[in-house]
């Protein structure tokens, strides 16, 4: 027999006893550390128990008429009040743009670089990066470049207007579905909550693939909605084309391309309009046919395959962990000790639009007869599956589920306001948003930037690299002062970190044409630490960066000099440097391109043609030492490797990375004793910023 509350205790308890209810218990578990049984039982009795009652029982909760979100609930606010609402979403998204983040991840210093390239389709390979991500981002990143030139502002100016675009996308695609006042009230929440906003601070694809699917969305609803056959076909077509265009953004879409098909043949599987599907078909597979050829040609699904949960070694208690994660992570936050793109402060949701999602699905269970019901928690569901069924936390994975999961909110706003009288309802919910903009206007300029700028020691576990941004503060000062200068990033052992080569262009007459390398009065590199004694020996001259030698660990191995181009000694020897620099980009080229498990054959046969060109300089010869080392170390190549460094040592300044670099070789193939009087060599060294003290230790027999 199902439970029946009295009706006088269930008014007073929904929704506005619930959504209190929702809200503090949503507070502590965001903003608060507390025991984990603490915790556990908050979330049992002030989340769950409140959420099945309501939802699951005979509550009354007011006449419905119609599909949920069909009718309108509040009085247009007005055009100065939606004004305002704009200006909030255009400056939270353009505000410091390019320092609120102090520096690009390294990610976002791939696109960079891919964006400086500036390649045509099939000038390189189609999918980009060793995780093979689809091209349509780094295009309109390259437009964006040869607009306004590479730089920190033109990196992060695309993200951010792509944020921007969600605000009236949201709008035209709530719209296609629901009531006026809905689509309004979606509109805000996407001008002003975080994650829409949060998504326009970084340079990757998710953006663009949220704006992608807004507008499958808003065509899904016209399609669905029209009744003339002539109309219906059109309006397959744009579908069809449209989602099949979504394939050349992330490898998220076929999810949504599964739920826009699934719509499609639910409206027409009734009717029998089979000629409507076969149009739809049609445009999808021949706009999406390309992706698809490439996908065979390059092997495409090699680092999917690598981020598959269930693999052999997985445990479903670790599964579990990370799927937890996924959830906490949208509502309550996560740990925040690596970045994979995390809230900084509680979960996505603040703790306000968490209490009105809580009410919001109690509406959409209690609903769960109509269509839109069942199309919202199918979206909710199937687009936490990326994140669910990968092996790793990385919460833009399950970015789709962005609209459905603001939609919700949106729902239980509608079911609170409605208790409200009709007089008060707009500026009751002009004060909700005011509200909540304002804990997530605090969570992007707080904790957000703090993380970014504050805790130094968080950089390397944020794959951001601290010694570039504080060389590239002295670099702009330096270009400030003295006009461009010539600027090496090459000259190091791995090339994945392109960050200062897109910060730097704007004043890099090695790199941008506007500028005449000849009359660059100052050259400038970043090295390992571990060549300074040696350079220092040869060059007096050479300034290095204090700060970021005094500060540094053993992982941070780089270090900023800065030279004087006005020595004649000191010139002659920077241009056979940036002689080599420009030699390695084919390289550097190659590697980044380098599809996830690919073979590194090619790139190392490249990096051994330049040996003879870097016989002239010790520095030369190190730093191509440990480019073959790390790039035949990526194949176990030992052979390769061990000749790399063979050369480094032999012909080289012998400097301690390139003796812990052995080590690490030898304790690879087995030998502990040279690996130990390798490490110790290395200890021996004139500078040992190395972990060769470290690997010593947990070699056998130290």
């Amino acid at each position: 027999m199902p439970i029946r509350l009295p009706r006088k205790t269930s008014r007073s308890w929904y929704p506005w006893g619930c959504f209190l209810l929702f809200l503090v218990s949503n507070s502590l578990l965001s903003y608060f550390s507390l025991p984990t049984g603490l915790w556990v039982g908050l979330f049992l009795l002030g989340i769950l128990a409140p959420l099945a009652i309501t939802a699951f029982t005979r509550t009354p909760m007011g006449k419905r008429e119609g599909e949920i979100g069909s009718t309108e609930f509040f009085p247009f606010p007005g055009w100065g009040a939606l004004g305002l609402v704009l200006l909030a979403a255009l400056f939270i998204r353009f505000y410091k743009l390019s320092s609120l983040s102090a520096w690009p991840l390294m990610d976002e210093g791939l696109t960079g670089y891919f964006a400086m390239e500036g390649s045509a389709p099939g000038a390189h390979p189609f999918f980009y990066s060793a995780a093979q991500i689809p091209p349509l981002y780094f295009w309109l990143e390259s437009l964006c470049f040869r607009w306004l030139g590479p730089s920190l502002t033109a990196l992060w100016f695309l993200p951010a207007l792509l944020s921007l675009l969600l605000v009236p996308l949201s709008y035209l695609a709530a719209r296609a579905y629901f009531s006026r006042s809905f689509a309004l009230l979606a509109g805000a929440l996407f001008a002003v909550s975080f994650w829409p906003f949060y998504l326009g601070r970084y340079s990757m694809p998710h953006g663009l693939l949220v704006v992608w699917e807004l507008g499958a969305l808003g065509i899904l609803g016209l399609f669905l909605k029209e009744k003339k056959d002539t109309g219906l076909h059109w309006k397959a077509l744009a579908l069809g084309a449209w989602v099949g265009g979504g394939f050349y953004i992330e490898f998220h879409w076929p999810l949504a391309a599964l739920l826009v098909t699934l719509a499609v043949v639910g409206k027409l599987w009734p009717s029998r309009r089979w000629s409507a599907v076969g149009v739809y078909g049609l445009a999808l597979a021949a706009v999406s046919l390309p992706f698809w050829e490439a996908v065979v040609r390059e092997k495409a699904g090699a680092y999917l395959s690598m981020l598959w949960a269930f693999h052999s070694g997985s445990t479903l208690a670790a599964q579990w962990n990370i799927g937890w994660d996924y959830l906490s992570g949208l509502f309550w936050g996560v740990d925040t000790t690596r970045h994979a793109y995390k809230p900084f402060w509680g979960g996505f949701l603040n703790p306000l639009w968490g209490a009105f999602f809580g009410l919001g699905l109690v509406e959409l269970i209690r609903g769960r007869r109509g269509k839109t019901a069942w199309a919202l928690g199918l979206g909710l569901i199937l687009f936490l599956l990326p994140g669910w069924l990968t092996r790793e936390l990385e919460l833009f994975r399950i970015v789709l589920i962005l609209p459905f999961l603001l939609a919700v909110v949106v729902l239980g706003l509608e079911s609170a306001s409605r208790r409200l009288p009709l007089a008060r309802r707009g500026a009751w919910v002009l004060a909700f948003l005011a509200a909540g903009a304002g804990l997530d206007f605090y969570h992007l300029l707080g904790p957000y930037q703090w993380a970014c700028h504050t805790d130094v020691k968080s950089f390397s576990n944020y794959s951001k690299s601290y010694e570039r941004w504080v060389s590239w503060q002295k670099l702009e000062q330096k270009s400030r002062e003295e006009g461009p200068g010539l600027i090496l990033t090459e000259l190091e052992s791995s090339p994945f970190d392109q960050s200062l080569a897109v910060a730097s262009y704007p004043f890099n007459a090695a790199l941008n044409p506007r500028f005449s390398p000849g009359e660059a009065r100052w050259g400038a590199f970043l090295v390992n630490i571990n060549e300074a004694p040696f350079l220092s020996k040869r060059f007096p001259q050479i300034q290095w960066l204090e700060p970021c030698l005094k500060e540094m660990e053993p992982q941070e191995s780089l270090v900023l000099a800065i030279v004087d181009l006005g020595d004649p000694k000191m010139k002659a020897a920077f241009q056979s440097w940036l002689d080599f620099d420009r030699a390695l980009h084919p390289a550097t080229s190659q590697a980044l391109h380098l599809r996830f498990g690919g073979d590194h054959g090619e790139i190392l046969r490249e990096l051994q043609n330049l040996e003879p060109r870097a016989l002239s300089d010790p520095l030369l010869l190190d730093c191509l030492a440990e480019r073959i080392f790390f790039t035949a170390m990526s194949d176990n190549n030992y052979g390769a490797a061990l000749a790399g460094l063979r050369l480094g040592l032999q012909e080289g300044d012998a400097s301690a990375n390139l003796y812990n670099d052995l080590g690490v070789l030898w304790f690879a193939q087995g030998d502990y004793p040279k690996a130990r009087e390798a490490f110790q060599a290395a200890l021996r060294s004139p500078l040992n910023h190395t972990t060769a003290a470290w690997n010593l230790q947990r070699t056998p027999g130290s």
